[in-house]
This record gives C-alpha cells, structure tokens and sequence, in this order.
C-alpha cells in the first residue's frame, strides 16, 4: 500500500511529513492525474489542493472553496479534508498542522522557490526543519502510463500578432554577455516561441525550459531535462529567474550565481494581447457562443436530460465547431451538484436532472491559435422556484455593476471584485456563498496572470489596455445549488469590451429586483446577444 510505503521512508529517513504535490516539475496548474502524486496518495482529481503526510499514516488534503463538496466526495475515507476559507492559505494552514521541531520533507523541482521562501519564513517560529529530496518518491511506488506526445505546431502570425524572433530579441535587449534569462513557465514559453501542441489535457503548451542568452537562445524539451540541468550546472553565465516560476530544485543548482528578478517583464508583456490576439479571441468566443447557446436551446425544449447526455453534447459541439481540445474539464452540474464550483460529472453514472433543476455549464476550448475561451451561463430544466430566479437575478446584477463599472484612471481587479462581491453579500441570500474570486486573467492558459480580479493584494494592480480576464461572481448553497455567470472580457480603448455575447436567460430573470439603470443594461446587453 503506497500510504504506508511512504511512512516507511518517513521513518528510515528521520522525517515527520511530507508534503505531497499536485504538479510537476513544470509546475503546471493542470497536471494529467497520471502524473498527479497527490491524486494517489488521496483519490481527489481537482486541478489544485496538496496533501500532508505525517509518519504516523494521518493525510491530510488542503482545499480551496472550489473544492471543498468535491473533495468531501472523491477523497479515501483516511484523509483529513481540511477545508480553506477565503483568505486562508496552505501556508497558514500547513503551519497550523506541523508540530514544533519538526522535519518536513518536501519534493524539491515541485514547489517553486516563491513557495519555498514563504514555508520558510513562515514556519522559523516553530523550528521546523524543511528538506529537500530531488524526487518524489511517491513514484517509487506507482507507475504512470506514458504520455501520447502530439506535434508542435507554429502559430501563424495573422494569430500571433508579433513574430518570436522580435518577441525574444526583446528580452534579450535587457541582457549583458555574461547572463542568461531562464523560462520554464510553460504558457510564456509558448508564447515567446509562437509555438502549440495538445499533447495534454486543458492545455496548448508543450512540456520545456528555454534559457535566453544575450545572443541566442535555447529550448529544452521533456526529454532533454537532463541537457537543461548539465547546462545550469556547468555555465558561467548569471542565471536571471522569477522566484515563482523557477522550481526549488532548478534554483539548488544555479543558486551561486542566481539573480533574483523583482518583475516578471514576460508575464506582463504575454498578458498585454495586441490587435492579431484579439480579433482572433473575438472568432474564438464566437463559436464557444455557439456551443452554449445550443444547450440552451436543448435545455429549454427537453423534459428529460441527464448530464452525461450535455456533457457529450458540450464537447462534441466544440470539435464541430474547430476546437483543438477544451481548455479545461467540462462542468455540467444540475441541481444540488451546481454548488460545487469545480463539480466534475461522473460520466460512468447517469444523472438525471429534475424538473425544475439548476443547470450550470462552465466550459471553453482551444481553437487554431491556442487560446483558451472561458464561459458559464446557467439554465433551468422546466419551470424556475422563486429562489432561483432571486438567487439568479442577484447574481446578474453583479456581472452587470462589474461589466459596466466606472472606468478610472487606476482601476484595478480589485475595484471590480469588491462591486460584485458588495451587491452579493448586500443581498442577503440566507447560506449562500461566494467564495471565489470574481475573475482571473485567461490566454494561452484559462487562468493567467496578471490580472487578478480578486479581494487579493494581488488584484491591486492597474489594468493594463489588452489585458483579457474573466467576471464571474456567483452564488452557492450546498442544499440548493449554485449560480455563477462568467463573461470573457477585455480591457481596450479605456473601456471593458465583452467576447463572450450569450443571452441570459429570460426566464430564471427577476426584472422587479433590477434597478432602471440595470433594466437597460440587461436590455442592451439581450438586444446584441446571440
């Protein structure tokens, strides 16, 4: 048993726990469950949400307010699903869980060194010893299946908008002789190299680390790691790194002669998308439209449906439409399973939505340019209950006040996020929540930063003209279910502009609850809907 094989090695080694990760050595947000230690050491298949392993077998999994029904229902019945609230941390919570003088073993090219700087500075007060191995030994133990590799495709310059040759010459500018800027962050790899592939689930990227010199420039693939480490052990140049994109273990190897970068330029200038990025965004999101509103349609003609049936329809919709792959995990939940923000259809079951059932589609793919498209909307199956159309129409306003916010000199994702998430909690709606943020940045990732959209330090930021990010605010009851309506915008000519051009739907809309300036927006906006 993998559990107490880990023990075991906690034991002969001296170590009280070991945090175990849910990425990669490439510290991807979406990692294949095949590669995915904490999925089997605790059974949950969430994109996000580490584990602890003490040397007395307890597991414990940490997990946002995404995740929290889900993890309830996925993880093995010996782990402790300790459930973060808004503004709690892992960190905080890791530190509450470790034990004075303790030992923490943790996996050294899975955590960035970002991470590793908090965990220790957070937890000096309690003297706790943290170690790093070089490998995570959870796959001494599980074999993985081998990944399908898929070609790398060059993205045309129609789409791209600016060429890699002028992208990198860019950050080589910045650069002396004797320095090298290392990139191991995926999406800005393929960003900088105009370059896609589908090997993987949910993403356009291709596993790799590049190293950008002064006067050339090299890329290092998946089954090149080992010439990529040579290189940082053996070279002479000053390595130039972000702390939360360069790996602990990578940064062990080049840490005499690192230079630590306080702004991460290629982040900002990828999340800046120019005219070619956005017109090609703009037929993206209207073939995602299309896939939506023919559930819609769907919903709105059928008695009977199951959401296993949708969720063939969503995907099967999409490649029709020319998408590439899906951008990530289609959630189709009815009813109660509409509260779980990140709810995943067991698509071995059949479950049937009820008359009168909630029915939340968040979903997007990947077209010809390796963009990703991000949208929900909400149906109802049958006839709404007042509580729904309250909980629907509240939820509305607050896409509406966020969409149509004031435009200011320095308006932030912060100033956006409080305007949503006041009118939601103003409301009242009794044991209902929202605990995410109101948006998040998307690109060649569908979670990109910059910008946040957020009640975070973070979101405090100034939107930058071309920044593209998400509005959804939402509303959940675990013993009702949940609405959450999410537009892909962007921030262009000093005004928030919509891709995404759904209708709301009519019929799960409370007109008496909105104000006569929120009357014509809802106006406005159905008139120009698809």
């Amino acid at each position: 048993m993998i559990v107490q094989r880990l023990v075991n090695f906690l034991k002969e080694n001296n170590y009280d726990y070991l945090l175990v990760n849910s990425t990669n050595e490439f510290l991807v947000e979406y990692n294949e469950l095949e590669h995915n230690a904490r999925y089997y050491l605790t059974g949950f298949s969430g994109s996000t949400g580490e584990a602890l392993l003490d040397k007395n077998g307890e597991i414990y999994l940490f997990v946002d307010g995404r995740y929290h029904t889900q993890a309830d229902k996925q993880a093995y019945k010996n782990v402790n699903v300790i459930k973060m609230q808004l503004g709690e941390t892992l960190l905080s919570c890791l530190k509450e869980k470790l034990k004075n003088n303790s030992k923490l073993a943790i996996i050294a090219p899975k955590i960035s060194l970002n991470f590793y700087n908090s965990l220790k500075n957070n937890l000096t007060e309690k003297n706790i010893e943290i170690c790093p191995l070089n490998k995570d030994y959870v796959f001494d133990f599980v074999t993985p299946k081998t990944s399908q590799n898929a070609p790398i495709i060059d993205i045309p310059l129609e789409i791209a908008g600016k060429s890699s040759e002028d992208k990198i010459k860019e950050i080589q500018s910045d650069l002396t002789l004797n320095e090298a800027r290392l990139v191991s962050n995926l999406e800005q790899i393929a960003w900088l190299l105009n370059k896609r592939s589908y090997s993987k689930n949910f993403s356009s990227c291709f596993k790799a680390k590049m190293i950008i010199e002064k006067e050339s420039y090299k890329v290092f693939y998946a089954d090149e790691l080992n010439k990529f480490y040579h290189y940082l052990k053996t070279t002479q140049n000053k390595i130039l790194y972000v702390a939360k994109n360069i790996s602990y273990g990578d940064y062990l190897l080049v840490k005499d002669k690192a230079i630590e970068l306080k702004e991460d330029d290629i982040e900002i200038k990828k999340s800046i998308k120019n005219e070619a990025e956005i017109n090609h965004l703009k037929t993206c999101f209207e073939r995602t439209d299309k896939v939506v509103s023919k559930i819609s349609d769907i919903v709105n003609s059928s008695n009977s449906l199951t959401e296993q049936e949708l969720v063939k329809i969503v995907e099967n919709e999409f490649y029709a439409n020319g998408a590439t792959s899906l951008s990530f995990n289609t959630i189709l939940a009815s009813g109660k399973n509409s509260a779980l923000a990140h709810y995943a259809t067991d698509m071995n079951a059949i479950t049937e939505i009820k008359n009168g059932d909630l029915v939340l589609l968040d979903c997007g793919a990947y077209f010809e340019g390796g963009y990703s498209t991000d949208i929900t909307r909400v149906f109802c199956l049958g006839e709404p209950s007042q509580l729904a159309k309250k909980v629907y129409t509240t939820v509305l306003k607050a896409n509406l006040n966020a969409y149509n916010t004031k435009i200011t000199e320095n308006l932030t994702g912060f100033d956006i996020d409080k305007i949503a998430r006041d009118i939601i909690n103003n409301a009242k709606l009794e044991d209902f929540n929202f605990n995410h943020s109101t948006g998040h940045g998307v690109g060649i990732s569908v979670h990109e930063f910059p910008p946040s959209i957020s009640p975070s330090e973070l979101a405090k930021s100034k939107l930058q003209e071309g920044q593209v990010f998400t509005i959804e605010p939402g509303a959940y009851n675990p013993d009702f279910g949940g609405v959450r309506l999410e537009n892909t915008v962007y921030f262009k000519d000093n005004k928030i502009q919509s891709f995404s051009k759904m209708r709301f739907e009519e019929k799960l809309i409370d007109r008496t609850l909105l104000s006569e300036k929120e009357l014509k927006w809802l106006n406005n906006w159905q008139a120009e809907a698809k």
